[in-house]
């Protein structure tokens, strides 16, 4: 993208605002690079920091977080709404996408092969419970139960089926369970599409925990205070699934007018290239670090870059970019930095 005089920040679920609060402070510094990052945020209308969240208390928080941010000069930097489609679009912005652990809380639907023939797993009232016929009865609060399809589903048509046939011959005859995220596939092509229409061109980053080759296993799970639960029904908890990297890489390159595609590739890789490493190392320089700072800080990095042996995020979490290159410019997009 170069440096844009204009650009465009958007942050798909951005949680408690910490992602961007930390990017805008630590953007800050007196470089040239990043004043001139500083400078096309607040140059223009068009220009600015737009978060995509529907939930009033994650609002809260965000505008908690990034308040320095939100007064003075800045006080029109950061605008919220409710959906991608609802963030301007002049066609012209350079745009820039952050979606970190956002693609992961999206619908998933889930198929299953019994014998030959291929079922959807669905939810249900339980039909089970005893109906009174007394109208002053308390009527009992209704009880969900998980059964699979008796026949083919419009999501099979429309989701499985094309999902299977852009596997090899071999994965397709082995598989017995897999996933599809229609609202992957939807936010997928409508980032892609804001890319491609962009005479400013743009960037998308994806990052995530999920896959590239397909698991074989149902990854939707239910969690509750950061507990995993057995039951996908129980009241109160959160639903997530391992993110399809391979889908999205696929319903991009069959686009007409494709952004590029890089990754996915683990966080552990895509940090280390980025100088996680040397950051850590310069950190635990700092004169006057005690020993908890130190340690809390080596803790840290071996959270984010380690593997499951020491319950790191660095392998099962994925970094994918998405990148279209202004219309004036030549050639073809290169890989981004940390790809």
């Amino acid at each position: 993208l170069g440096s844009p005089e204009t650009l465009r920040l958007v942050e798909l679920g951005p949680g408690k605002g910490t992602l961007m609060a930390d990017l805008l402070r630590s953007t800050s510094a007196s470089s040239a690079v990043f004043q001139s990052f500083q400078k096309a945020l607040r140059n223009g209308s068009q220009a600015g920091v737009n978060l995509v969240e529907i939930s009033p208390a994650f609002r809260e928080a965000q505008a908690s977080a990034l308040s320095k941010y939100s007064t003075g000069e800045d006080s029109s930097l950061v605008e919220w709404h409710n959906a991608l489609q609802d963030v301007p679009e002049d066609g012209e912005t350079p745009t820039i996408y952050i979606a970190h652990e956002f693609l992961d809380a999206l619908p998933v639907h889930m198929f299953v092969k019994k014998s030959a023939a291929w079922t959807e797993l669905l939810v249900d009232l339980d039909d089970r419970k005893a109906v009174s016929l007394d109208p002053e009865a308390k009527v009992p609060d209704p009880e969900f139960v998980m059964k699979l399809s008796p026949g083919a589903t419009p999501s099979m048509k429309l989701l499985l089926h094309p999902r299977l046939e852009a596997l090899d011959e071999d994965t397709r005859g082995e598989i017995r369970e897999i996933e599809v995220s229609g609202s992957v596939i939807e936010h997928t092509l409508a980032v892609s599409n804001r890319l491609a229409a962009s005479k400013g061109g743009g960037a998308a980053l994806f990052i995530d925990y999920g896959y590239d080759d397909l698991p074989g296993k149902f990854t939707c799970r239910a969690i509750r205070d950061h507990k995993l639960l057995d039951d996908l029904l129980a009241p109160c908890a959160d639903l997530t699934a391992d993110v399809d990297f391979s889908l999205i890489r696929s319903v991009v390159e069959k686009m007409e007018r494709a952004p590029a595609v890089f990754g996915p590739i683990s966080q552990s890789r895509f940090l280390q290239s980025l100088g996680i490493g040397y950051r850590a190392q310069a950190l635990l320089e700092t004169p006057g670090i005690s020993e908890k700072q130190a340690e809390d800080l080596v803790e840290g990095y071996k959270r984010l870059v380690g593997g499951a042996d020491v319950d790191g995020m660095g392998e099962i979490y994925k970094a994918m970019a998405l990148v279209a290159l202004p219309e004036s410019a030549e050639g073809k997009a290169g890989p981004p930095v940390g790809f």
